[in-house]
């Protein structure tokens, strides 16, 4: 905000003059005034301005009715008007004087004709200051001749000492009459925009309104500041497109400052929200007004302006109003933006300085950088207007007809430190950003990129590196691979400009790294000009290498997990070159944990020792290691690998920074190699004899059975040790979940971890487990590991099994109907209280005989209540299970309950292995779910009752009952179907009605033609849709001979 004018930064005061007979009586009210403003900070605030009384008086401003129409000013704003409203034309002017001079009537006759311009109803303020010491006596007749011509309430007597009252007073009018002063003023001001024609006079409206505003600012009126700098931005907007284009300069110039007025007076209330839509708008409205293209420049510096002010702006109105982390509430946002308008300016402007013109060459000489002032009241007429006489206004002796505008802001150009300008609002964003912690990281990455490339082109190398030096780490840590490249390029340009050769290496080295996104022939030329610099100048350099870097793989394989102590072992090196071309290390060295040092120097005539390596060839080489005298953990704790014979450019990692690798998973990296950093030396101790049991395959869902016995061949007892059992999943032995052992009543106990007991010299210890097998598998990978303790020492040793688990068989089930028709399985809908067969096939696939024991048919509900009754069911008890036959169980089974149940049924079998274990009868069992079950009543029922017997002549009643059991009217036809051995009476054909859960019995009688055992009359049931089928079998009635003697 330095470059605009202070009466527009700072909130205007009201402006009092006083003209003091003795400049002591003004400095003594000055300073009291002006000690209770810093006692009540939140007291309005008067600027008060001291003369002496003989010195000429400001001129009164009699203002006369003006006649506006159709002028057309020059310019909206004229530069001076902030200034003279701040500074010069006073709202109030007073007379100081003593109470004694008014003795002298000359002198009051005198005084009274200064303050003759002042008694007319003009708008500024005039009143008269009496002092007095506060013991004096005031005579009342000169008082009263003042108040004959002069308004009484403008006379005051000021007290000294005791001024407390008299200050208070005095304030107070002080200020009610400068209130009066500028609402007058602003009513005038009113008066001549009223008469002005709106629509083509709309520069005009642009400057009333914004005085209108500002003068409110004088009476803090706030509300009607915002309502008329509104007002006045929007009239400006409004301006047609022809207008504004001519005058953009000017344009932009007064929308910046009512766009700046509005946004403080929004931020002073707290309305930070409304503050960045005024200016979002404000920046949509201007951002493509460029104006001269040849200046474009110009408004790229404008736009940038924009944007470091309301940072500026924002950042002056407190934390209250920055504790947000959305972009655009952030102080540090808008610095940012303002750099990157400034680096647009600065691109265009470089264009032109390639350019040869005489007159730019001599004008830059001559004239200052550009600097955006606003305004200079001492040459512009008008904000906006006449900057060319601003470049030049210095320097009386140039004509500026002779230049054009274009050459004469070009030279003020080149002379600004674009490089200073941008690098300040890039500063000033990155600490914004940190000193809110790291709530946006990302942006403050991006902004640490820039700033590391603008010091760069400032030369400012050192900052450069420091910058650039944390990128380059964050990058590499997110593996944000193709900004990696782009920090190390511009280290390296670095390293260059400060001949920092060891860096030149260090950052082209890592340049070199395969999975970064460089060109092949770009990585060769990188790696010929590393290997030139280090041959022609011995650069010692030490290039940190991460864990299993990319450029240069490292891989350490010590020869077991581990050691016994006075024996030899062996250290293998596998080392992966990744750079574009050939190349030759000059040593390989190995620090390990105990301070030993390992190294092979390149020696191109032994394989074992040549360090040569074309690009992507791996090499392996190999140590011989003493026996260790003690036990401990030995481990590589760092490694180099010097790139050059001269043994300067060394590749260093720190191995013992490595994550360590769990040996056990055995991940093997190639045939013959496995990753193993570390080794353990153990005293020596004799292996136990560890011997594992088991009888394969084994099938799922059942407690397999593996018998573990451990012997101890060595003279010293084994103290405590234990069994784990490991199940290898996705490539890593973890604790098996699912082992079981017998407690004394037979039951299964889940048990991870087995304690074993002391074992003494030639004693075996013998445990018996189950492992419970879930799923099916080809191979189970089952590690039993036994870890065991002695006085001397502790290892382990373990047995891997590979038991494949299979399925007990194929088991298939079908429901039908007693007429042997299949029921649906998808869904499965039966129907309440009707018999159904239903039907289990199996088909083993074990190698060995099963021995069946019980299978079963459950469906429960929620409730754990039975839904399926089984009413009768085939033999099964002892069948023999093979896989060449296949066995098939029948059931009988009756719905009880009527519902949709969700939840699926399950066939469980039971079973044992035939001649498998002699001492282990242990039944195993599975479970087979079933798909859910519908179960629903018929939608018509059919009863039919009826005798069993009946006699010659006489008549058999015959019921049926018809039965609706759905939720919608039915219509029901009967008909009695012809027969040749009853006579039926009744309705032999009928329609009924039958209405929801509604029923109907009708009543036939059946008189039999002859003797014996004979049919029931058949009746067909029919709706709409069909025959309903009743699901029932044929009855029959046996007639025996009349019991009564026949009539004649």
């Amino acid at each position: 905000m330095d470059e605009y004018p202070f009466q527009l930064k700072q909130l205007p005061v009201p402006v009092i003059e006083l003209f003091c007979e003795n400049l002591e009586f003004g400095e003594t009210i000055k300073s009291l005034i002006s000690k209770k403003q810093d006692i009540e900070p939140n007291r309005p605030t008067i600027n008060v301005l001291l003369s002496e009384i003989d010195a000429k008086l400001p001129k009164p401003r009699n203002r006369q009715s003006q006649n506006y129409a159709g002028y057309h000013p020059t310019g909206i704003l004229p530069a001076g008007w902030l200034y003279q409203q701040f500074e010069v034309f006073p709202a109030v002017v007073g007379f100081v004087i003593h109470k004694d001079s008014l003795e002298d009537g000359s002198h009051l006759m005198e005084l009274l004709e200064k303050a003759e311009d002042y008694l007319k109803p003009l708008s500024v303020r005039f009143l008269i200051v009496l002092m007095k010491d506060d013991e004096e006596e005031l005579d009342p007749r000169p008082v009263n001749i003042l108040k004959k011509y002069i308004d009484v309430r403008n006379v005051i007597v000021f007290t000294v000492p005791k001024s407390d009252s008299s200050i208070r007073v005095l304030e107070k009018l002080l200020l009610k009459k400068s209130y009066e002063y500028y609402n007058e003023e602003q009513q005038t001001i009113k008066s001549y925009r009223d008469r002005m024609n709106k629509s083509n006079q709309q520069r005009l409206f642009v400057r009333h309104n914004f005085q209108i505003a500002y003068l409110s600012e004088f009476r803090e009126n706030r509300k009607r500041c915002l309502k008329y700098y509104n007002a006045a931005y929007v009239l400006l907007n409004e301006s047609h497109s022809a207008k504004r284009k001519k005058n953009i300069v000017e344009t932009k110039t007064i929308a910046e400052l009512i766009n700046f007025k509005i946004c403080s007076h929004l931020m002073d209330d707290g309305r930070i929200d409304d503050a960045i839509n005024q200016f979002k708008y404000h920046m949509a409205t201007y951002k493509n007004d460029v104006g001269d293209p040849v200046l474009e420049f110009q408004h790229y510096n404008w736009i940038g302006r924009q944007y470091q002010t309301f940072g500026e702006l924002m950042d002056s109105h407190g934390e209250d109003l920055q504790a947000n982390s959305r972009t655009w509430h952030h102080p540090g946002f808008y610095y940012h933006a303002a750099s990157s308008n400034y680096q647009k300016r600065r691109a265009i402007i470089s264009e032109y300085s390639k350019e040869e013109n005489e007159n730019i060459e001599f004008l830059r000489h001559i004239v200052k950088p550009y600097v955006p002032t606003l305004v200079d009241v001492k040459i512009q007429n008008y904000y906006g207007r006449d900057l060319e006489l601003v470049a030049l206004h210095e320097h009386e002796e140039i004509n500026p007809e002779d230049y054009s505008l274009f050459e004469i802001h070009v030279a003020q150009e080149l002379n600004v430190d674009h490089n200073e300008l941008i690098l300040s609002q890039l500063r000033r964003s990155y600490f914004r950003y940190r000193s809110d912690g790291n709530q946006m990281m990302r942006t403050i990455w991006n902004i640490t990129s820039e700033l590391s490339e603008e010091y760069f082109i400032s030369e400012n190398y050192e900052n450069a590196k420091k910058f650039i030096d944390a990128l380059i780490e964050h990058y590499n840590e997110d593996k944000w691979w193709d900004l990696l490249v782009h920090s190390l390029k511009l280290a390296v340009s670095i390293a260059e400009k400060t001949e920092d050769l060891e860096n030149i290496v260090i950052y082209s080295l890592r340049l070199l790294s395969p999975h970064l996104n460089v060109d092949l022939e770009e990585r060769k030329d990188i790696f010929s000009k590393v290997n030139s610099i280090v041959k022609e100048n011995k650069i010692m350099a030490i290039l940190d290498v991460p864990y299993h870097d990319p450029l240069v793989e490292v891989y350490i394989q010590f020869e077991n997990d581990a050691v016994f102590t006075r024996k030899e072992f062996k250290l293998m090196i596998k080392v992966k070159s990744n750079f574009p071309s050939k190349s030759c290390f000059g040593k390989l060295v190995l620090e390990l944990s105990d301070s030993s040092v390992l190294s092979i120097e390149h020696n191109e005539e032994n394989d074992t020792e040549n360090l040569s390596f074309s690009s992507g060839e791996i090499k392996y080489y190999t140590f011989n290691l003493d026996g260790r005298d003690n036990t401990e953990i030995l481990s590589c704790t760092k490694m180099n690998l010097y790139l050059n014979m001269d043994n300067t450019v060394s590749m260093e990692w720190d191995v013992s920074t490595w994550p360590k690798i769990d040996t056990s998973q055995q991940v093997k990296f190639d045939i013959d190699f496995i990753e193993r950093p570390e080794i353990r030396v153990i005293e020596e101790a004799a292996e136990l004899i560890l011997e594992v049991h088991h009888f394969p395959p084994a099938l799922n869902n059942e407690y397999y059975r593996v018998d573990i016995s451990v012997t101890n061949t060595d003279e010293e007892e084994i103290t405590s040790s234990e069994i784990f059992v490991q199940n290898l999943i996705s490539g890593d032995y973890i604790p098996h979940q699912n082992v079981f052992i017998k407690d004394e009543d037979g039951n299964m106990q889940q048990c991870t971890v087995i304690d074993v007991p002391s074992i003494s010299e030639g004693q075996t210890f013998v445990q018996t487990l189950y492992i419970y097998s879930k799923q099916i598998e080809k191979k189970r990978r089952i590690r039993i590991k036994i870890k065991y303790e002695t006085e001397r020492y502790t290892t382990s040793t373990f047995k891997d099994l590979k038991i494949p688990v299979i399925s007990l068989s194929k088991i298939n089930y079908q429901f039908l109907t007693q007429e042997s028709e299949h029921v649906a399985l998808d869904p499965i809908v039966l129907h309440l209280n009707k018999i159904y067969l239903f039907r289990i096939q199996l088909h083993t696939v074990a190698e060995y005989p099963l021995i069946l024991n019980d299978i079963n048919v459950v469906y429960k509900n929620m409730k754990n209540d039975p839904i399926i009754e089984i009413v009768n069911r085939s033999p099964m008890h002892e069948v023999l299970l093979s896989k060449d036959v296949k066995y098939t169980a029948w059931f009988e089974v009756r719905p009880l309950v009527v519902g949709n149940f969700e939840q699926p049924g399950k066939i469980e079998i039971s079973w044992k292995r035939e001649n498998t274990f002699e001492d282990d009868d242990q039944l195993i069992e599975i479970h087979k779910d079933m798909v859910p079950i519908k179960v629903e009543k018929k939608v018509i029922d059919l009863e039919i009752e009826t005798a069993d017997f009946g006699f010659s002549g006489e008549n058999i009643k015959h019921r049926i009952t018809i039965t609706n059991n759905s939720d919608h009217t039915q219509d029901i036809g009967l008909k009695v179907l012809d027969n040749s051995v009853f006579l039926v009476s009744g309705d032999k054909k009928a329609l009924y009605k039958l209405q929801p859960y509604g029923k109907i019995s009708v009543t036939h009688n059946l008189f039999p033609l002859k003797n014996g055992r004979l049919p029931v009359p058949e009746f067909e049931l029919r709706t709409p849709l069909g025959i309903i089928d009743g699901g029932r079998k044929r009855k029959y009635i046996g007639i025996y001979p009349s019991h009564s003697p026949k009539l004649l």
